[in-house]
């Protein structure tokens, strides 16, 4: 089994501290169901907690090496094109086993600025933890920081913290969609400002791990 010492080693040069950050969109209900309010944030934004890991396709091995280390994440392959090549990724999504991965990381010692990072990763999942997502005050820290995880922040689909300030201050609570196969897509809440862009169907290429 892969040591805990080449599993902080691999992490601090390929691993990715996330929290990716994306508008939130109410699919309307088909007739007789009832929209489970409780669900909906309450500002308009979706906050998903995440831990990867990444390398080339033929160096997967490594990967399936922490899994088995740790138990729990899945590994998942991104189809590229051209000349580049396949990379594979172990990813971590679910609550209670990133809170087993911030048990894992207190315990061990970072050498690199990758350690700074995890500890902001670490509070914003603390605040994810206590619903505090869903409040202007709690989304607006986890974004801050965010920003100090990733000091070159950047990408066309990135939103930053001063982008998303302006964003709350039109309130838009949450963007509807009603979809049919029938009928093209109608959005509602057309008002506020890009929510035509709010919602955008992404076909991912990813292969099934093996």
């Amino acid at each position: 089994m892969i040591s805990d010492e080449r599993i902080m080693g691999f992490v601090e040069g390929e691993g990715c501290f996330c929290i990716a950050i994306s508008k939130y969109v109410d699919r309307k209900p088909r007739k007789g169901t009832k929209r489970a309010y409780w669900k909906n944030p309450a500002i308009g934004f979706k906050v998903k907690p995440n831990f990867k890991v990444g390398v080339v396709e033929e160096d997967n091995a490594i990967l399936y090496a922490i899994k088995e280390r740790f138990g729990f994440g899945e590994v998942y392959t991104q189809k590229r094109t051209g000349n580049l090549k396949n990379c594979s990724y172990y990813c971590v999504q679910k609550t209670e086993d990133l809170q087993k991965l911030i048990d894992f990381f207190k315990s061990q010692q970072f050498y690199l600025s990758k350690g700074k990072s995890f500890q902001y990763w670490a509070e914003c999942i603390e605040l994810f933890k206590n619903k505090q997502h869903r409040t202007k005050e709690g989304f607006l820290r986890i974004c801050e920081l965010r920003e100090k995880m990733n000091s070159k922040l950047g990408g066309k689909n990135v939103r930053k913290l001063e982008d998303i300030k302006k964003i709350l201050e039109l309130k838009p609570e949450h963007i509807e969609v009603h979809l049919s196969k029938n009928e093209p897509q109608i959005l509602h809440n057309l008002n506020v400002p890009g929510s035509k862009e709010w919602y955008q169907n992404r076909k991912g290429n990813h292969l099934p791990s093996t």
